[in-house]
């Protein structure tokens, strides 16, 4: 109803017993290209560096992002090898200011609030970033000690 603080994402997100972002991705990355994943994203960041965001929201850094895949979720190191690299491939291409909306107002909208609360789509860019190369280690990580345990049981 215009306003980010009322949308049904917003709340949710918000809801005392909400205690993370579950975001489904595909290999193509297609969420990053949508504004209203873009602003989920934008919120499950705030929380987790327990950022004020609206004027009543007290936040603790509780809060984390997940990312999952058909094969598994990629920050425990469950999704499968190609889909991880595939991730990996298209994540640093990434540009969440090309986000798009079915209602340019509600583009507008988030993109002022990434600008206004980020500092700007950069910001915003570097922390997805970090996040999904976060991600990835944790894929790195698994498999190899998946090699490792096939490696000891020869």
């Amino acid at each position: 109803n215009g306003h980010w603080a009322r949308s049904s994402f917003y709340l949710a997100l918000m809801d005392a017993g909400c205690q993370g972002t579950c975001m489904i991705l595909d290999e193509n990355l297609h969420p990053f290209g949508r504004s209203w994943c873009l602003f989920e994203l934008l919120i499950s960041i705030m929380k987790c560096e327990g950022a004020a965001i609206g004027a009543h929201d007290v936040l603790s850094n509780t809060s984390e992002i997940m990312f999952c895949t058909s094969s598994g979720i990629l920050n425990r190191g469950e999704a499968s090898v190609e889909v991880s690299l595939n991730i990996g491939r298209r994540a640093s291409h990434v540009r969440l200011e090309n986000a798009a909306a079915s209602v340019q107002s509600d583009k507008d909208m988030i993109d002022q609030l990434v600008i206004s609360r980020m500092g700007g789509f950069e910001n915003i860019n570097a922390k997805l970033q970090a996040s999904m190369a976060s991600a990835l280690e944790a894929s790195k990580a698994a498999v190899i000690n998946e090699f490792d345990k096939v490696r000891l049981q020869t």
